[in-house]
């Protein structure tokens, strides 16, 4: 499951940057189909160029990749339906606003913890398929040994397309969540739950910090020292050295 979470992070991160509207009266249901079909195949591909993309430094890529989808990922409403209703109901709007955040950036992290994996894959799409005003969308991801699907969950908020869920092999991310959040709140409380939550988002901010400075460093001595096989082969040969040379060079043409 663990696997298969992270795997599929690469889809819901690539739905993005087309962020394509809903026209103001409802639209026939194949032109809204090609609308929705457009979008999740065109910023796939647009994510995937990001990552395989050699022009692009690695320090700039997790930011080039929140820009894309952040405008069409709904996070703050998957937050509020992996919490459920009731649980919801019971929350301050400070406490509302603080689990959201770190739900989303729970999300982006897990994603980029592993984003080295995803350079390779690559993708096939199926036909949107309509449930009212929603629309779910298959797609697999092919790798080197294995086939995984993984279905968007969209709809529209204010003319705009968003994903509200996703499934794995027809397991939803949304539900998995809600599960491991019941399960928490059995044992502790809210705010056990965010200090939790932030916890593991501060370990990784930490981590990443650490990563990025180790680089940095690394990439400092490289250019302040000089390989020693450069620093001969740059050094003249000394007179005795270029003598020897020119007779061995006379005696091997005579």
């Amino acid at each position: 499951m663990i696997r298969s979470l992270i795997l599929s992070m690469l889809c819901l991160l690539a739905l993005g940057h087309a962020c394509v509207h809903a026209a103001d009266d409802p639209a026939p249901s194949a032109d809204r189909k090609g609308v929705v079909a457009s979008l999740v195949r065109t910023t796939i591909n647009q994510v995937l160029y990001v990552l395989k993309s050699k022009e692009i430094p690695g320090e700039s890529r997790r930011e080039r990749i929140m820009k894309i989808i952040d405008p069409v990922v709904d996070f703050s409403l998957m937050a509020k339906l992996s919490l459920g209703k009731k649980q919801w109901k019971k929350t301050s709007t400070e406490q509302r606003k603080t689990f959201q955040e770190l739900y989303a950036q729970s999300l982006k992290d897990s994603y980029f913890e592993k984003v080295h994996l995803f350079k390779q894959q690559e993708v096939e799409f199926s036909e949107p398929v309509a449930n009212k005003r929603k629309f779910s969308v298959l797609t697999t991801i092919v790798g080197r040994d294995e086939r995984l699907t993984v279905a968007y969950k969209l709809y529209e908020k204010k003319r705009v397309w968003k994903v509200y869920d996703f499934e794995i092999e027809g397991v939803s991310i949304v539900r998995s969540y809600a599960k491991q959040y019941r399960d928490f709140l059995r044992e502790g409380n809210f705010d056990d739950l965010l200090v939790t939550m932030r916890g593991k988002v501060e370990a990784v901010k930490k981590k990443e910090a650490e990563a990025t400075a180790e680089a940095a460093e690394a990439e400092k001595s490289g250019q302040g020292e000089k390989p020693k096989d450069a620093e001969k082969a740059e050094e003249p040969a000394n007179e005795g050295e270029e003598k020897g040379s020119s007779e061995n060079s006379e005696g091997g043409a005579a």
